[in-house]
């Protein structure tokens, strides 16, 4: 166990992230300017193991050393108005290196191949428009889902603090935000803070399901949520889900319910800052997706989840303090027909796990 447990331990981690943004003007100054938006964060990590293995009869790993790296670029054009914005993670994956020795697994991240150089390291993320008014905002294209603290729903573009985000879910999407309390042209920040939003998903890769796997899923979207110029947030989203395994005709049908709330603080006038941030998910539903024994055609869905995060700054924020944590519905009877298990994102993280 003590072997076990050593070699499954990162002994280096290296990591140079190095982001850039810049806009661009285009043209001189009028009613209505066009900037051409552009930015990039590179990141290289190598990681050095001990082998270990995976299963009863010995199969091992097989990755000691390993190098991987990440670009992501974005490049966009916008107005007062309106934005078009499109954004790849290129050259994604290991470069050098040894590759898993599990035969006959593909991991999502690829590390059985050097992916960097292959068609699985070009990702699309974002390929989209967003038309803006006084009271209302349109956006139609692929894009990046992300809500609350990210606990189901991730872009994969928020710092877990532990472990390394990879993925990011990605939809086409259709979406009308609109500000349902506004009253003219007028500012008024407690009525223009409350927003709802509804939209339509074709999803293309979350974990639960990815397109180029033949897994179709749709789902319907529905938020409210409450945001000031302080930086507190309270909202609420739910989520009806429905999808298909196309090579098995298997299906899932679920219904998401998801609150979160952000309360930035200072304390007094020392300068000190602080935050506290929860989020609380349920899923009902039902899929035959997996079976159990004790149930061969259908199983019911029911599952729930809560994760928080408190921190504390100083001035500068040269010293900062974070706490977070998680709870799981597991499920103790798995032979019944009920699955409890929850899961968070595989881009979210609650602490500091052994194995990702």
């Amino acid at each position: 166990p003590v072997s076990t447990l050593l070699a499954g331990l990162t002994a280096l981690l290296l990591t140079a992230p190095a982001f850039a943004a810049v806009r661009l003007p285009l043209g001189p100054g009028s009613d209505n300017p066009k900037v051409l938006e552009l930015q990039g964060e590179y990141r290289i990590q190598g990681s050095f193991l001990s082998d270990f293995a995976v299963d009863s009869e010995g199969t091992t790993l097989g990755q000691d050393k390993f190098l991987d790296q990440r670009l992501r670029f974005g490049l966009g054009l916008s107005g007062n108005n309106f934005k078009f914005a499109v954004e790849w993670d290129l050259f994604s994956g290991q470069i050098a290196g040894d590759l898993w020795d599990i035969p006959g697994t593909i991991d999502d991240r690829h590390r059985e191949q050097h992916a960097a150089i292959t068609a699985d390291g070009f990702v699309p993320r974002r390929a989209a428009a967003l038309f803006s008014g006084t009271w209302a905002t349109v956006e139609v294209g692929l894009v990046t889902s992300h809500w609350g603290l990210g606990m189901l729903s991730n872009d994969g573009a928020h710092d877990p603090f532990f472990g390394r985000n990879d993925f990011g879910d990605r939809v086409v999407r259709l979406r009308g935000t609109f500000k349902p309390l506004y009253a003219g042209k007028t500012p008024h920040p407690g009525r223009d803070g409350l927003m709802l939003t509804v939209g339509a998903d074709w999803v293309i890769d979350d974990d639960a399901a990815s397109f180029s796997k033949h897994q179709l899923a749709f789902q319907g979207l529905a938020s409210v949520i409450y945001a000031d110029a302080s930086g507190k947030r309270l909202g609420l989203y739910t989520v009806y889900r429905k999808q298909r395994e196309l090579v098995d005709e298997r299906d899932t049908q679920v219904l998401v319910v998801d609150a979160y709330g952000d309360l930035p603080l200072r304390l007094w006038d020392t300068g000190w800052s602080a935050r506290l941030a929860l989020e609380a998910a349920a899923i009902v539903g039902t899929t035959d997706r997996s079976l159990s024994y004790g149930e061969r055609e259908r199983l019911g869905i029911a599952q729930a989840g809560v994760t928080a995060i408190a921190s504390l700054r100083s001035p500068g924020e040269k010293l900062q303090f974070h706490l977070r944590g998680g709870w799981a519905s597991g499920d103790g009877r798995p032979d019944d027909g009920v699955t409890h298990d929850f899961t968070f994102d595989r881009d979210f993280y609650t602490g500091m796990v052994l194995f990702d």
